[in-house]
């Protein structure tokens, strides 16, 4: 896990993790970071990651809590491009 300040990664933490093993990476911003979190999404899937985007319904991981917030992540399935082209088009 690699909790951001604000909705930006790092241009140097995007070089680490995609040239790490990693082969999974969630994204779990809040909705008013939802362009954000979509274009890490599409780095990461060009990247070769497996892509999981977590809806968060206006609420932060710690809002949620430990238990909710890992529920939700084992209920996510992989972004497919199709549902990627979907998420960019409805914003």
């Amino acid at each position: 896990a690699i909790p951001l300040l604000g909705k930006n990664i790092q241009t140097n933490l995007m070089k680490k993790i995609i040239s790490s093993k990693v082969k999974k990476v969630y994204i779990a911003l809040d909705s008013d970071a939802i362009k954000s979190a979509i274009k890490f999404c599409e780095k990461f899937m060009d990247e070769g990651k497996e892509v999981h985007l977590l809806e968060m319904d206006d609420k932060d991981p710690s809002e949620l809590g430990f238990e909710q917030f890992t529920k939700l992540i084992q209920k996510s399935t992989p972004l497919t491009l199709s549902g990627l082209l979907s998420k960019k088009l409805y914003i």
